[in-house]
């Protein structure tokens, strides 16, 4: 039932042949305490029973389910569903992913709060649980600081899309969405929250964990590859064609690189690919210089210590 004195929240799933995932991100929806919303499923002709599971559910909810035919671009999907959304907040979740019941509720809670009419956008942490495993991990994102774009770009990504609220207004008014190049696949929701910060968007990080950030077969090594190498196009592309604050780009993205190559040694790393994370460790001595190369296996001797524990 729709409450018409709380904002409408449009929850964007994006869906490709998750029939053993959908079902349970769908019915974290129906488990929400705030109960204004409508979801929007865009599926790209899934063909493993995806339709049948979400056919359950029509009848329980405020649902819509549009088709699409991305040719692997996600952002194409998540785009179709914010040209779709009647909510004053688009909220985004992957169909492998789900959200805690309150979610909603602590998230419109401080939607209004901040000066000047409020947040833009909003995130929370996450707890990531493992396929096949006991093991959880808490994902904490943020926090937000001064000059948040330069943070993002020269830092990293601070924001899930499975746990971020979007103020459907701003989109809007300087006609944003998600990039989708397909130079930044699996990178294009870091693309947009550049893009929210490089235009002032107002930010708010909830620190508490309010989704499950669901990790299962299909983040292989593989997958982590294209991720990296998205990651890396779409840096590049903001140091030397986007971003003003430093007119030394190159002196820029040699800042930028040994970070972004800790990361995905340690990556490598703890997904047990060792011949991989021994591969970009020798590519990178041609890369960066030797100071960096210190910093980089200096941080990966911590990180190895601190997991034999």
């Amino acid at each position: 039932m729709l409450l018409p004195d709380e904002p409408l929240v449009s929850i964007i799933i994006p869906s490709y042949n998750h029939a053993n995932f959908i079902g349970k991100a769908i019915q974290s929806v129906l488990d929400q305490t705030y109960k204004n919303y409508e979801i929007i499923l865009i599926d790209n002709h899934s063909n493993d029973g995806t339709h049948e599971i979400v056919g359950r559910f029509e009848n329980k909810a405020n649902i819509r389910i549009l088709h699409i035919n991305n040719n692997g671009i996600i952002a194409a999907s998540r785009n179709m569903g914010i040209s779709a959304a009647q909510g004053e907040w688009i909220a985004f979740l992957d169909s492998d992913d789900s959200w805690m019941p309150e979610k909603l509720e602590k998230t419109m809670q401080v939607a209004n709060k901040g000066e000047e009419g409020g947040y833009d956008v909003i995130c929370h942490n996450e707890v990531k649980v493992y396929e096949d495993s006991i093991n959880q991990q808490p994902l904490i994102h943020g926090p937000y600081e001064k000059d948040f774009y330069q943070a993002l770009l020269m830092k990293g990504n601070r924001l899930s899309t499975s746990a971020t609220v979007v103020r459907r207004d701003f989109l809007l008014k300087y006609k944003l969405q998600f990039n989708e190049s397909k130079n930044f696949v699996t990178a294009e929701d870091y693309a947009l929250w550049l893009d929210l910060a490089r235009f002032k968007a107002r930010f708010f990080f909830i620190d508490e964990s309010l989704g499950v950030y669901y990790i299962h077969k299909e983040n292989s090594s593989g997958s982590l590859l294209r991720h990296f190498t998205s990651i890396e196009s779409l840096l590049h592309y903001h140091v030397h064609e986007v971003q003003e604050f430093s007119s030394k780009k190159n002196k820029t993205w040699s800042k930028i690189l040994p970070r972004l190559r800790f990361s995905e040694i340690k990556l490598f790393f703890q997904s047990g690919n060792y011949y991989l994370a021994l591969k970009l460790f020798m590519k990178t001595l041609y890369e960066v210089p030797v100071g960096s190369i210190n910093y980089i296996a200096n941080k990966l001797a911590k990180h190895i210590d601190r997991s034999r524990c």
